[in-house]
């Protein structure tokens, strides 16, 4: 798992359910604020890795909205 999760300087914002032209992308946009920065963050293997290398939903990751 990524360490996003678990930074001490990072607060969760919101979390952005998108689907695109290509369909869903491997999982939510979970946004977060780190000091005055806004990031989007979205698990290219999904929050539980569900998807191997192989099926991953690349086209939609990269697409977004």
């Amino acid at each position: 798992m990524s360490g996003i999760y678990s930074m001490d300087q990072i607060k969760y914002l919101r979390e952005i359910g998108i689907n695109t032209l290509y369909g869903k992308p491997s999982d939510s946009i979970k946004v977060y604020s780190l000091g005055n920065l806004e990031i989007a963050f979205i698990p290219k293997h999904g929050r539980t890795h569900r998807f191997n290398f192989t099926e991953i939903p690349y086209k939609p990751n990269i697409l977004g909205p």
